[in-house]
């Protein structure tokens, strides 16, 4: 490059971060000191390199790596800023550049407000400290903006994002509401989703109704994207993807809950995000699209079914069945008639190489012993569904016996208070009758009162744990017999049913001796929602049928 020519590059650059200046004025009044001064030393302007909206601490800025591309092009000799802050507030990169970059491509870098010219180093001795004072500023000012953004997540203040999530909408204080437009469609996914088990089928049955998807929605209604969007085609406009589906279905937002500050950094320099694990949850903040059973049905087939690609309804016990040697979630297989080339073998079997044993069973020999089992329950808990009430409220809410612990607690606080009432009517009897100085007395029953106190707090504190689990349990066995009631001969094998009262399945297989093709099954079952109870009082009113875990050839 020819140093003797005056190629120069403008450089501005403005963020939030640099205060509360209107950012086109600001980067308009750079611009115009900047050109003048240009002119008036008579150089020539190559390019003006703007980046409007982009922190000092870091430097991976488009405009700002184009600049450092033409300058390795040699197209410019000369870069002048409005200031040292300009150019960045990191002072170790700042230096870099201004100490080793620009001189070593020859390149003569101006501060002008800082007066500062890297052709006369005899001015330049207190740049690295001006450079330090920058980065503080930013530091600064980033703390201050973090607290306060801090302040409003966690008093739950509602934020202008550039669109809300899916299905709902804003009001003036930028609160969520539901959307009438698109809040069918979420409950629609969530719907064909616990039908299904699988996003892709959903995904399909999205697009064969010609449901848009959701950045078309961002588009028409908050202007996101719009561009890009409008340029898609009809059928692009309505191919969803399976992985926005799943996010649908993952979040509890649709529950009415609003999580705040879910994402940080780890530094003011940084500003890639991490999940934040101290976010701030508020739970019924707003009107919810989804009721929590149907969230909870949903998510439970989620967890299991990621990575499955064969449908719910034709896999009903999907993500269910474990192996009973290694814990290995069971593969479903499917094989075809040589013949017919239809599918007449299913089957779940252990795919994991190191388990010792190589469980396995048939799919129509699952169905009968789940079908039996399930129905089984239900005759049992529906016909002794009294007892079964009394039953389960013997337990807490971690499946212990209750008078084995909190009931005779209670028990113990109840004979101690009433001894002490006795107590304290013997002393106002000695009193009355002059037996006792009034002195011995008032200390007497200032000690009694004080006991009586923190016993009567002890039974509030015992009565009120016990009706919250009273209420828990109860809630679980209402849910429970509400759900067996609607069991019958002909639903009891639809995967909504067995999601519902199964968590999983245990299999462990044998082959008998003598028999090449008879295999004998140990079946356990487990379920989400009182299963220690449940077991205890089936093997309780269990009849010649057996047990719930059972071996069936």
């Amino acid at each position: 490059m020819d140093i003797f020519k005056t190629f120069t590059a403008i450089y501005c650059r403005l963020s939030k971060d640099d205060g509360n200046f209107d950012e086109s004025e600001s980067i308009k009044s750079q611009k115009e000191v900047l050109t003048d001064y240009v002119n008036n030393q008579g150089w020539k302007i190559v390019d003006y390199y703007i980046d409007d909206g982009y922190s000092g601490t870091d430097f991976n800025r488009p405009s700002f790596q184009r600049l450092l591309r033409d300058i390795e092009e040699e197209k410019i000799n000369i870069v002048v800023t409005k200031d040292l802050s300009r150019l960045g507030r990191n002072y170790i990169q700042t230096g870099y550049y201004t100490e080793e970059y620009f001189p070593s491509h020859q390149v003569r870098y101006i501060a002008l407000n800082d007066n500062f010219d890297t052709f006369d180093e005899d001015n330049n001795d207190f740049v690295p400290f001006k450079n330090i004072i920058n980065e503080w500023y930013a530091k600064d000012i980033s703390k201050k903006i973090r607290f306060t953004l801090d302040n409003k997540a966690k008093n739950g203040e509602p934020r202008n994002t550039v669109f809300p999530i899916f299905g709902y909408t804003y009001n003036a204080r930028y609160e969520r509401i539901i959307d009438s437009e698109t809040a069918p469609i979420v409950k629609m996914i969530y719907e064909e989703y616990i039908k299904a088990g699988s996003s892709a089928k959903v995904a399909r049955i999205l697009k064969d109704k010609k449901i848009k998807i959701p950045s078309y929605y961002n588009a028409i209604k908050y202007g996101y994207n719009k561009k890009k969007i409008m340029k898609l085609s009809d059928e692009e406009l309505i191919t969803w993807k399976t992985d926005v589906i799943r996010d649908i279905i993952a979040r509890n937002d649709y529950l009415g809950t609003y999580t705040t500050a879910r994402t940080k950094s780890k530094s003011y320099k940084m500003k890639k995000r991490y999940e934040n694990e101290n976010a701030y949850v508020f739970k019924n903040r707003y009107e919810p699209i989804i009721d929590k059973d149907t969230w909870e049905k949903a998510n439970k087939i989620l967890k299991r079914t990621r990575a499955g690609i064969i449908a719910l309804e034709e896999n009903p016990y999907k993500g269910l069945v474990i192996c009973a040697q290694c814990g290995s979630a069971m593969k479903y297989d499917r094989k075809k008639n040589a013949i017919t080339k239809e599918f007449n073998f299913y089957r779940y079997y252990c795919a994991n190489k190191k388990c010792q044993k190589i469980n396995s069973i048939q799919k129509k020999y699952l169905d009968l012993i789940i079908k039996e089992e399930i129905l089984n329950l239900k005759d049992i808990i529906l016909l002794h569904k009294d007892e079964f009430i009394a039953f389960v409220n013997q337990y807490d809410n971690r499946g212990r016996r209750i008078e084995i612990n909190e009931q005779k607690d209670l028990q113990l606080y109840q004979n101690k208070n009433n001894e002490i009432d006795q107590y304290i009517m013997k002393l106002f009897e000695q009193n009355i009758k002059g037996n006792i100085p009034k002195s011995t007395f008032e200390t007497m029953l200032a000690k009694y009162n004080k006991e009586k106190n923190f016993i009567e707090e002890q039974l509030v504190l015992l009565t009120k744990v016990k009706k919250q689990q009273l209420v828990e349990e109860n809630s679980h066995v209402n849910k429970l017999i509400k759900l067996l009631t609607l069991i019958n001969e002909t639903n009891v094998l639809l995967p909504s049913v067995i999601h519902s009262i199964i968590n999983f399945i245990s299999i462990s297989s044998t082959n008998l001796k003598n028999y090449q093709r008879k295999y004998e099954y140990t079946i356990t079952i487990a379920y989400p929602m009182l299963n220690k109870e449940i077991k205890e009082f089936i093997k309780k009113h269990e009849d010649a049928r057996g047990h719930l875990c059972k071996t069936i050839t």
